[in-house]
């Protein structure tokens, strides 16, 4: 199958490459910066001339339907994660008009499947995720975005297009060819930067995994209307104790009560729009309070791909963000210089 990529060399985009390329699949990749899919896609392995890449921005309708000509399927991955309120307009612009663009023109050519990667903050706040869950109604200017954009692939699905949604948690993993929110906050717990502990928890899940599974809707007759990505919810204090094993040290860590951590979670955000990151927003507080915590029967894997244990997951970003610099060899701990596996596949489930 010959499969359209956007949002390719951002960190999802670029495993969900790999694993396309892996499982025999020709790929075109949309883009805007061509000096980006090398430092992207070389560290995972894949020599970039593998994949045809277009110049094209995905808001542009007419330059992102050459994208799309002799192409079978869409994988929409294109994506702005960020929890700094000045981004809000941007997020608006890139996620949610974008989307409705690269859906539309993936519809109007017969595309299919056409996969639109959204959020599981899409769905808060919930009693408890699923993948027949109701579009939440977020606060913060992200969670909307996704919200806006998930709305906008129901929309060009209830036209008769092959939509099918996915909805990750909070994806973690090594390679973030941006170093996105979640390498920020592992560095920063490291650094003893991030040591505010609000409460609450969130879902996680591994980069590689999600990859994997993204690349079986291509390769399987799976249509449901929607996948939640998830693999464990895991409590926020939790998150340094887990850390804590994989370095083999202690982190300093402040709890707060739920008043005084939404009093300065809004001056955060004031800060934030002064150009100051404090390193947490108040919609980080409000998603770590309306995540629900897994079921007692929820399963360890996606789509079929058993999840790997969250340990593992933390002790390839820290090994990944000491090669790349970001993290020094103490800080590090017994990470430094462990070797990460770019996308070697997960186990997948017996038949």
């Amino acid at each position: 199958m010959r499969i359209t990529v956007t949002g390719g060399t951002g960190f999802v985009g670029a495993h969900c490459v790999r694993a396309l390329l892996d499982g025999g699949h020709d790929v075109v990749l949309a883009v805007r910066d061509e000096r980006k899919v090398a430092p992207a896609l070389t560290p995972l392995g894949i020599d970039p001339s593998r994949c045809e890449v277009v110049l094209v921005d995905v808001l542009d309708a007419d330059g992102f339907g050459r994208a799309l000509d002799g192409t079978d399927a869409l994988l929409h991955a294109a994506n702005v994660y960020s929890l700094n309120a000045r981004d809000a307009a941007l997020m608006q612009q890139v996620n949610v008009e974008g989307t409705r663009i690269a859906l539309e023109e993936a519809a109007r050519r017969g595309l299919d499947p056409i996969i639109h990667v959204s959020s599981c903050a899409a769905l808060l706040p919930s009693d408890g995720l699923t993948a027949t869950s109701p579009l939440g109604d977020p606060p913060g200017p992200y969670a909307r975005s996704k919200v806006d954009a998930e709305r906008v692939a129901l929309e060009v699905r209830d036209t008769g297009a092959p939509i099918v949604i996915t909805n990750p948690a909070s994806v973690y993993g090594p390679h973030q060819p941006h170093v996105g929110e979640s390498a920020r906050l592992v560095r920063d717990m490291l650094k003893g930067k991030a040591r505010l502990d609000p409460g609450g928890g969130f879902g996680v899940v591994d980069v590689r995994d999600v990859a994997t599974a993204h690349a079986r809707l291509f390769e399987e007759q799976r249509r449901e209307q929607r996948y939640l990505m998830q693999s464990r919810w895991v409590a926020y204090r939790d998150l340094f104790r887990h850390l804590e094993r994989v370095v083999g040290r202690r982190l300093p860590r402040v709890s707060l009560p739920s008043g005084p951590v939404y009093a300065v979670s809004r001056m955060a955000d004031a800060a934030q729009r002064r150009g100051i990151d404090p390193g947490f927003s108040s919609e980080a507080v409000w998603v770590l309070r309306n995540w629900p915590p897994d079921p007692e029967d929820h399963p360890d894997s996606v789509l079929g791909v058993t999840c790997r244990p969250l340990h593992d997951t933390l002790r390839d970003t820290v090994a990944w963000l000491h090669e790349r610099g970001l993290v020094s060899r103490r800080q590090a701990g017994d990470a430094a210089g462990l070797d990460w596996t770019a996308g070697d596949a997960a186990t997948p489930e017996p038949v």
